[in-house]
């Protein structure tokens, strides 16, 4: 059953005066005094330039001199100051991050020092250089949180990938609780209800991300540990576009250990498996109309074919049949249960003859079930993995005064279960064998919407109207179409069956025995899967025949 995390935000923030007050933003500021050898300068003229789009913002001192730019777009600026009587005076490259609030005072007969007074949040910013730089695995711009001082991963560090929000949420800032922070895009909250980020945007998409690992401001809030801050690229004047592809050919990898082991040892092949790694990206973005309207695309995607190493152990066909006289286990007739008249609240049972399972008391359901048992022996599964993800952004400069962003993430991704029930030495496609444990995948689909419009009436008054949208449809999805009543089962029971498929089975109280042999499926290797039972285990060498007509969830 789908489970939809769905989350609506509008928030205002109104500035009264040159201290900028934000609501959970992304946005940065710009503020500082301009003077001269004498003293202030009132009436003096700022302009903030956005150099890759051409956006320019002008504001006047006031009688103290001071100046501030509030609600700024992460960006690279020229800050220019001008006043009659006075030499203009330039600073380019006035670089201005997620959240970062500068303090730059401008002298006209020199230049300016920037630094960040205005905010007490301990945090690291990673530009799009640095993005776009480190190596990470699995390409996942948050995990690079990584090289910040305070940031420590709890979670295994091969399941990093667009299609793994579980484990690659598993991050500590400053000692918090791990799956302890908050994700934003373009200030709108990203997360669900198990503070997982819903989706990865693709490193193409991303400008910079701001993380923010203790004392981070108020307005952030949301959190017992850090804040992922992410802004999400945008055009600008000039053209810019990314394309990449990557591959890893299934000649030049090793084989497993296990499987290593078996090729050193002669009990098994040497061969490497087919498989493969498909990865591609791209991205392009520029001017829509010049110095007005621009945009900003991206999209990743890739598909993988990985081995999942296991032991199918399933009864033969004499076992089938009933015939335990060979199997070095004791069957015991369940109907000679009686107590033990030397051991008071014991009881005792009565092995059947031979060891052998009279074909009269065998369940009907077993019988059917046994076209569907596998072979038994090693398995190698293929697992196919594919995911995508693509943004889009759009930027609106209307005037001087009021500008409009808007973002949209989309992300789809199909992770199967382990089919380990092979047809002719190949897995099976999803659907293709009901009786399969595995047969079924996890599906996840991420719709994203952020919207923001900052309007600066005057140079003391800023408002700022968002809206977040997020829903995130997670579901692992068995394959239904089977009918259990076709095994025999008996109508009451399967018109109880909520989903019709293939049911699992198991005797419960049976546990596993370090050195005990066992009957199912049993992984290899450093695997994460759960051993999935298929038939009774034993327990001291013994094991009841009793037919279950019950489907047990493991």
């Amino acid at each position: 059953m789908a489970r939809w995390r769905n989350g609506l935000m509008v928030g205002w923030a109104v500035l009264a005066t040159a201290v900028p007050l934000l609501a959970q933003t992304y946005h940065g500021g710009l503020r500082g005094a301009v003077r001269e050898s004498g003293g202030v300068v009132p009436g003096a003229h700022v302009t903030l330039l956005n150099e890759a789009n051409g956006e320019s913002r002008t504001v006047t001192t006031n009688h103290a001199g001071e100046y501030a730019f509030v609600q700024v777009e992460p960006g690279t600026y020229t800050v220019t100051a001008s006043q009659q009587g006075f030499k203009t005076i330039e600073h380019k490259g006035v670089r201005i991050d997620t959240q970062q609030f500068i303090t730059m005072d401008l002298t006209l007969e020199g230049g300016g020092l920037a630094l960040e007074t205005s905010n007490a949040s301990i945090s690291i910013t990673l530009d799009e250089k640095t993005i776009q730089t480190l190596p990470t695995a699995g390409r996942n711009p948050f995990f690079l949180a990584t090289v910040t001082p305070g940031v420590t991963h709890t979670g295994d560090p091969q399941f990093i990938r667009q299609q793994d929000q579980t484990n690659s949420s598993l991050l500590s800032l400053g000692g918090g609780p791990r799956r302890g922070n908050n994700y934003t895009l373009d200030g709108v909250a990203i997360v669900d209800i198990r503070n997982r980020a819903t989706v990865i945007p693709s490193i193409e998409a991303v400008e910079e991300i701001k993380i923010q690992v203790t004392t981070y401001d108020a307005e952030m809030g949301r959190t017992g540990g850090g804040v992922f801050n992410m802004t999400g690229k945008s055009g600008a004047n000039a053209w810019h576009g990314s394309l990449l592809g990557q591959t890893r050919p299934a000649g030049t990898r090793s084989l497993s250990y296990f499987a290593r082991k078996a090729c050193e040892e002669g009990t098994g092949s040497c061969e490497k498996p087919d498989t493969y790694f498909y990865l591609y990206a791209g991205s392009v973005g520029g001017p829509i109309v010049k110095n007005k309207t621009f945009f900003w695309a991206s999209i990743e995607g890739y598909k993988t074919d990985t081995i999942d190493d296991s032991v199918v152990r399933a009864p033969n066909s004499r076992e089938l049949d009933g015939d335990f006289s060979q199997s070095g286990v004791t069957i015991y007739d369940p109907r000679s249960t009686r107590p033990d008249p030397s051991r008071p609240g014991q009881y005792i049972r009565t092995p059947f003859p031979g060891n052998v399972i009279p074909a009269a008391l065998i369940s009907p359901v077993a019988k059917n079930m046994r076209q569907y048992w596998p072979q038994a022996g090693p398995a190698s599964s293929e697992l196919v993995d594919r995911s995508r993800t693509a943004t889009g952004k759009f930027d609106q400069i209307w005037s001087e005064k009021f500008r409009t962003s808007a973002m949209y993430a989309y992300y789809h991704s199909v992770e199967p279960q382990p089919r380990s029930y092979l047809k002719d030495g190949k897995t099976q496609e999803i659907g293709a064998n009901h009786s399969d444990p595995g047969d079924g995948a996890l599906y996840r689909t991420v719709h994203a919407v952020a919207i923001n419009n900052t309007i600066t009436p005057n140079a003391t008054t800023a408002a700022h109207v968002r809206l977040g949208y997020t829903s995130f449809a997670d579901d692992c999805v068995p394959v239904a179409g089977f009918d259990p009543g076709t095994l025999g089962f008996s109508s009451s029971f399967v018109s109880q069956v909520p989903v019709k498929k293939f049911p699992y089975f198991a005797i419960g109280h049976h546990l596993l025995l370090l050195g005990r042999q066992r009957l199912g499926v049993q992984a290899v290797g450093p695997a994460h899967r759960q051993v999935r039972r298929l038939v009774p285990q034993d327990r001291g060498q013994e094991l009841e025949s009793r037919p279950v007509e019950r489907e047990l969830l493991l």
